[in-house]
């Protein structure tokens, strides 16, 4: 039996303080080496770009300001998504805590089981998209539901949530979107490139299921789906005062300020 992982519930918060607490676990994980696991969603939609993205080329920024729909820059890459009603989890660990590859594309099928079983749990049938399709391919987007990748986990033939990492020596952080519902006129109306189409492409959660899913009952089952998938104990907790004090840092340094979110 390996460390105990530390989970914390979280609920609504807006997109500057989601994305710092995301950042305080990572560089708190360099000192304090506790592996946890957070689940949390959002005050109200939005936007979040991937790391190397360029606001101005993907956003209607005008339209953006006008809807009050915030843009802030994620530490992991990938395309850009827009969050509102959503179950979204992070997780930062060493690779021995979960015996993980350091290789990306086999790291990302380890962690990923957990989401599979979660799936499962709620009588969906899912997979990676590489069992459906051996030669599939990966097909960028600056919209992350457009965009398709090998391990990306499908419901039938689309693409359910976006997942997306970043390394630190032997340190990973992963964060992940399983949208409940997905806003595709709102979407299209903040993108500069229309997504008409991405609807054949990608499924909410709702859709899938074809119910109303409560983000409380999600939130414990997906919690449930980690710890039966890697044997792992698990223990409720809040962040420390440390903790509490780098992400008020990181939200008035970082991700309030336009040099991070736009001029990366």
């Amino acid at each position: 039996m390996g460390k105990t992982w530390r989970v914390i519930l979280d609920g609504l918060n807006n997109a500057y303080y989601n994305m710092a607490k995301d950042e305080a676990l990572l560089l708190s994980y360099k000192s304090n080496g506790l592996p946890t696991l957070r689940v949390y969603s959002w005050s109200h939609p939005s936007l979040t770009l991937g790391y190397r993205q360029k606001a101005e080329e993907i956003l209607k920024l005008k339209k953006c300001q006008e809807k009050n729909i915030p843009v802030v820059r994620r530490i992991t890459g990938g395309g850009a998504i827009l969050h509102y009603e959503e179950l979204t989890y992070s997780m930062v660990c060493g690779i021995n805590d979960l015996d993980i590859p350091f290789n990306v594309k086999a790291s990302y099928e380890v962690i990923n089981s957990f989401l599979i079983r979660f799936y499962e749990y709620l009588g969906l049938k899912a997979s990676f998209a590489i069992r459906n399709n051996p030669h599939i391919k990966s097909q960028k987007s600056h919209f992350c539901f457009s965009s398709h990748e090998p391990l990306d986990i499908v419901i039938g033939t689309k693409k359910i949530g976006g997942n997306a990492q970043r390394r630190t020596k032997h340190i990973i952080f992963q964060q992940g979107s399983i949208p409940l519902n997905i806003k595709w006129n709102l979407i299209n109306s903040l993108f500069k490139k229309g997504y008409n189409g991405a609807h054949t492409q990608a499924i909410s959660l709702n859709e899938a299921t074809n119910k109303n899913n409560r983000f409380t009952h999600l939130r414990k089952k997906l919690i449930e789906s980690f710890a039966e998938t890697f044997k792992m104990p698990i223990s409720t907790s809040d962040i420390t005062p440390l903790e509490s004090k780098i992400i008020n840092t990181l939200i008035e340094t970082k991700y309030s300020q336009n040099k991070w979110n736009f001029n990366k």
